[in-house]
């Protein structure tokens, strides 16, 4: 697992040589939870190679020796590596795969010097306590950082009209009854929605909970 800061430049992602026909993939997965792109042996190929990933902001020119470029729509992502494992004498051979998947910042890998660092975020320390006890902090602290994009204007302004936006910090203590009571309301019905999902939305696949819950943008559809 690797967590990519895209605030200050792109990231570029090499991968070697893999033979056929072992399976093995690089998922980029964005702030959002949105499968913005995948390297790997069905999607790019088994040939080496390396790929950029790069912030919603960024407007530079692809340099050469880049294969690809793959668009987060927000400035920090996260890379899901696999790499099959045949049987348990082929765990060298995967080590070896292993070792030849690197990330560099695109000026190390352009040996050029660094641009300036970007600011530093304080980020509130996440924790399921914390969490549990203010999740509406959390939220309004996520979105400082998830830049607003069309399909979320709805959901935004919904969330601003009961005081959840990113330059306030959301109190629930200082809530009056009533708000309190329709905010813990809202939580409950959105938590039995999930819930039926859970239950209707998968298949019990050899005691596996199966069902389709990453996608890209167009997948989840605001959803």
């Amino acid at each position: 697992m690797l967590w990519a800061d895209l605030h200050a430049e792109p990231l570029v992602v090499s991968v070697p040589a893999v033979q056929k026909p072992r399976y093995y993939s690089a998922q980029l997965i964005d702030g959002n939870t949105y499968n913005f792109g995948y390297i790997g042996s069905r999607a790019t190929g088994f040939d080496k190679g390396s790929y950029m990933i790069v912030g919603p902001d960024w407007k530079g020119v692809t340099p050469p020796g880049i294969k690809k470029v793959f668009t987060s729509t927000t400035p920090f992502a996260l890379i899901l590596f696999r790499t099959q494992l045949i049987n348990a004498q082929d765990m060298p051979n995967v080590e070896r795969i292993q070792a030849g998947y690197k990330a560099k910042p695109l000026s190390a890998f352009l040996k050029q010097t660094a641009p300036p660092a970007a600011p530093k975020i304080d980020f509130l320390p996440a924790s399921t306590e914390g969490i549990k006890a203010n999740f509406f902090d959390y939220l309004a602290a996520a979105l400082q950082i998830v830049p607003p994009t069309p399909e979320a204007n709805e959901i935004r302004g919904k969330l601003a009209s009961i005081g959840i936006s990113p330059d306030k910090r959301f109190e629930f203590k200082d809530l009056s009854p009533a708000h309190k009571a329709a905010v813990l309301l809202g939580m409950k019905e959105g938590d039995g929605k999930v819930d039926k999902f859970l239950t209707t939305g998968n298949k019990n696949i050899n005691g596996w909970n199966v069902g389709a819950f990453f996608g890209d943008k167009d997948f989840f559809k605001t959803d």
